[in-house]
């Protein structure tokens, strides 16, 4: 069946602006996501409207029989994975200059977000322009966009340290050089000068999982790393290279799992402090989920 010139027209440019859009909404930018500089703006919004364009072109494309299509859309996923080593190198080169670095497995879950947001804007845009093609109504393309966009949401969801534990601020206490909290001991603080610091301007918090699943999660690494490098970016540091006694620090407390957080800020502000290690992404690359297996069911039951 041939398409006519105008509903062609129609097909293509809805996908297009439907994908687009879906992609610019996606590109926010807050104190935990990357770009955040102009450059990467264009970037980013510039390899949307390309996935979008190759959503809205596959389908007329497909309609005509023009199989070929596939084809492109096969060398599309792999351009895309290739957006996915790129966003993965930079970040990796600029660990360097990180006094707190974001560690691997934060920088793994970033580039797959941003390669999975260009699969979005694809599959908005192939939603819109075949919705145009069976209504032959720009309107109906619109609406189903919008749709698409929201049920979106659902598939790009991030989970959060605060859905998967409680977070409670907690003191500092020094037994002689011991710095410790809640009987845990973290580090032995040789420099009363150290110790002084952190007492003005140390702050700590207790991250308790709410289940077994997150006992697992949060005792990983690589997110105890992802939390100490956002509160690093957020409130700042007075470590420096010279004083390692003033380095952030994560310690399990052994008897319940609960994972301790305990950093000297440049902006003490424990409420602060608190809400900034909640809202951290609980890494989907790391996350653990034993009670899904047979055996921790069986040994839990």
């Amino acid at each position: 069946m041939s398409i006519g010139h105008d509903l062609y027209i129609k097909i293509v440019l809805m996908g297009i602006i439907m994908g687009s859009f879906a992609r610019f909404i996606y590109l926010r930018v807050d104190y935990r996501q990357y770009p955040t500089y102009p450059q990467g703006y264009m970037t980013h919004l510039t390899l949307g409207v390309i996935s979008a364009a190759l959503g809205a072109f596959s389908v007329p494309a497909l309609i005509e029989k023009q199989y070929t299509a596939v084809t492109f859309l096969a060398l599309a996923a792999q351009q895309f994975k290739g957006v996915r080593e790129i966003e993965r190198t930079s970040l990796e080169k600029m660990e360097a200059t990180e006094l707190v670095p974001r560690g691997a497995a934060y920088i793994e879950n970033i580039a797959k977000v941003f390669e999975a947001r260009n699969y979005i804007a694809m599959a908005v845009a192939a939603m819109a322009s075949l919705s145009v093609y069976l209504s032959k109504s720009a309107l109906v393309g619109f609406v189903v966009g919008g749709i698409s966009i929201y049920l979106s949401r659902y598939v790009m969801k991030t989970a959060y340290i605060r859905d998967i534990a409680d977070v409670i601020p907690a003191k500092i206490i020094f037994k002689g050089p011991l710095l410790s909290v809640e009987d845990v001991v973290l580090a032995d603080i040789g420099l009363k000068e150290g110790r002084e610091i952190i007492e003005k301007y140390g702050l700590a918090a207790i991250i308790r999982p709410k289940g077994l699943d997150s006992l697992i999660s949060i005792n990983n690494l690589g997110i105890r790393q992802a939390i100490l490098h956002e509160v690093a970016n957020q409130l700042g540091l007075r470590m420096n290279i010279d004083t390692p006694e003033l380095a952030p620090m994560t310690m399990n407390n052994n008897e319940n799992g609960d994972v301790i957080v305990v950093m000297v800020v440049m902006k003490p502000d424990v409420n602060a402090f608190v809400e900034i290690i909640k809202n951290i992404p609980a890494i989907e690359t790391v996350r653990k989920y034993p009670s899904k297996s047979r055996g921790a069911t069986k040994n839990l039951g």
